[in-house]
């Protein structure tokens, strides 16, 4: 699966999870995040709401140590 694709899906999830009528989320507040590849993975940026959030409220974040 493309990086894309694995956002685009990432964003959907996103939403569906802060859509109040599933009462899955407080105030549509938390975390997502998808693995990329064995080197990466997508984590919602902090401050980002999850209802409306789109593929720049993303930030890709790598396994390598600092």
């Amino acid at each position: 699966m493309q990086t894309t694709e694995i956002l685009s899906q990432l964003v959907a999830m996103s939403r569906e999870l802060a859509e109040p009528a599933n009462d899955y989320v407080i105030l549509a507040e938390g975390n997502t995040s998808a693995r990329i590849d064995d080197n990466s993975f997508w984590v919602k940026a902090s401050g980002a709401g999850m209802r409306g959030i789109g593929p720049e409220g993303f930030v890709q974040v790598s396994f390598q140590q600092v």
